[in-house]
């Protein structure tokens, strides 16, 4: 079984806790490990990979306790072969679009990959269903999404979970920004994890009689989440992903799928800013004025368009959650909407 391990972070941390215990976990994977990162949060990743066993290999060695590596995001790898050991087919594995690293590394394998996944743009070096796959989902990104909003976050899993009827399927994805973490429908393998922020507290490695008293080595305001195919630590509240879902980190945070809940505060806020504007809004707009980060403003939306008080233009040429797509309140609910926020109105009609 290959081990994976994915790091989203606000600010650049060193991985040497959390890449010890993925490699102590990883020591019966003879057959390569990875680890990708984006040195001081570029957009052009580093790879450091060999097809030899992680725990027999110098370099895993010096990297669990070398200080030198910071970024804000991590993606490593352990390998248990079911094709040829060699350097082309160790993950994580790397393609470039519009000026940006994408790294990828999976868990599992694929059955009649090759006439089910048909390639365009990039082309496999190695042998591996694994970076078949990547191919084929780089070449959808780089046809079908034009910005990673929440709208595509739900076009990718649709995509992932195309993969998945293939066979077994755990991955993590990353442009440097986003950490996509998905796992595998059916199979008893999984995913975990966990978010951290201040106060840390003091984690035990699983595999190792070691504690470790994070609050000494975090920032005060440093937030983030580890991914991992199995609990690293105790002392943490490891969570599964669910079977057959994607989930998105940003920055530490997750954005998909939206976990925050909408509160009447948030709902009223929103309401007053559509219904006080002189003309309709766009999704951008609305999301800065009521504070909520782009990528989660699609709940809001929903529950508002749900709720009968707003409607997206039809002069619109996108869908619902992009960014300059743009809103009105709906004139049979102005008087309700008014009422509720206990304000006159002067702004201009719709």
């Amino acid at each position: 079984m290959c081990e994976l391990l994915g790091m989203s972070f606000n600010h650049p941390v060193n991985i040497t806790v959390s890449f010890r215990g993925m490699i102590k976990r990883g020591n019966n994977n003879p057959h390569g490990w990875g680890l990708a990162f984006y040195p001081e949060d570029s957009k052009a990743s580093q790879i450091i990979k060999e097809p030899v066993q992680a725990g027999r290999s110098p370099v895993t060695s010096f990297l669990v306790n070398y200080k030198g590596i910071h970024s804000s995001l991590y993606i490593s790898h352990v390998r248990w072969a079911t094709s040829e050991v060699n350097y082309a087919n160790t993950h994580p594995f790397v393609r470039e679009l519009q000026g940006r690293d994408y790294v990828f590394a999976h868990n599992g394998n694929l059955h009649d990959f090759r006439s089910a996944l048909p390639l365009g743009r990039y082309i496999p070096l190695g042998t591996t269903d694994s970076e078949h796959a990547f191919c084929y989902l780089m070449d959808y990104i780089a046809n079908e999404i034009s910005q990673w909003d929440y709208q595509a976050f739900v076009q990718f899993e649709e995509v992932l979970r195309k993969v998945n009827e293939l066979g077994k399927f755990n991955c993590l994805l990353s442009d440097g920004e986003y950490l996509f973490c998905y796992r595998d429908k059916a199979a008893p393998v999984g995913l975990f994890y966990t978010l951290r922020k201040a106060p840390f507290g003091v984690v035990k490695l699983k595999d190792e009689d070691l504690d470790i008293d994070l609050d000494a080595m975090k920032r005060a305001d440093e937030v983030g989440c580890i991914v991992a195919t199995n609990k690293l630590t105790e002392g943490e509240d490891w969570k599964p992903i669910e079977r057959g879902q994607l989930m998105v980190f940003h920055r530490g945070k997750q954005v998909y799928p939206g976990t925050t809940e909408i509160s009447k505060e948030t709902m009223l806020r929103a309401l007053r800013f559509i219904r006080t504007s002189p003309s309709r809004v766009d999704v951008l707009a609305i999301a800065n004025n009521v504070g909520i980060e782009i990528n989660l403003i699609a709940p809001l939306i929903d529950k508002l368009v749900q709720a009968g008080y707003i409607r997206q233009d039809s002069r619109d040429s996108g869908g619902p959650y992009e960014f300059n797509s743009t809103y009105y309140t709906v004139p049979s609910k102005r008087k309700e909407i008014d009422k509720m926020l206990e304000c006159k109105i002067n702004a201009g009609e719709e």
